[in-house]
């Protein structure tokens, strides 16, 4: 199974973007359709499964909002942040209960991942999010199945 560890601010969105759409529960979610249609297109070529590592994940109606805009997550990481502890663990955590997992990339704008998986990690800028570039290195580390 091919996994994409997916964060969403400065990811599937970028400090311009000025859409905010109101959840219902008064949790703000902003979101750039160019951005979202990227991821998936990734997960379609890649045949790869989301699974959240944003903080998104600690928020209602985040997984519900996503699936609205494409966007389907497998699972979210574990919760570590009250210990302080880089996101990269979180991810360990979550890959070795899951062994299953043949491949992965992590997109992020944060820089908090292990040394060892740093050949897995596509870092983005939160002045840009998922570019198109940094899409296809996505494409390319996961191969693409459907060229």
């Amino acid at each position: 199974m091919k996994v994409i560890f997916v964060d969403c601010d400065g990811v599937l969105n970028k400090a311009s973007d000025f859409e905010v759409i109101q959840d219902g529960q008064d949790n703000y979610f902003r979101i750039n359709t160019v951005l979202a249609s990227r991821l998936v297109t990734l997960v379609r070529e890649t045949e790869a499964k989301l699974v959240l590592s944003s903080s998104w994940r600690k928020l209602d109606g985040a997984l519900e909002f996503l699936k609205v805009v494409g966007l389907h997550f497998l699972d979210v990481t574990p919760d570590f942040s009250e210990k302080g502890t880089k996101r990269g663990y979180e991810i360990q955590d979550w890959l070795d209960a899951h062994p299953e997992v043949t491949k992965y990339v992590i997109i992020d704008d944060d820089g908090d991942m292990l040394d060892h998986q740093r050949v897995n990690f596509v870092q983005t800028e939160f002045d840009y999010g998922l570019t198109e570039g940094l899409a296809y290195r996505v494409g390319y580390k996961l191969g693409k199945v459907n060229e």
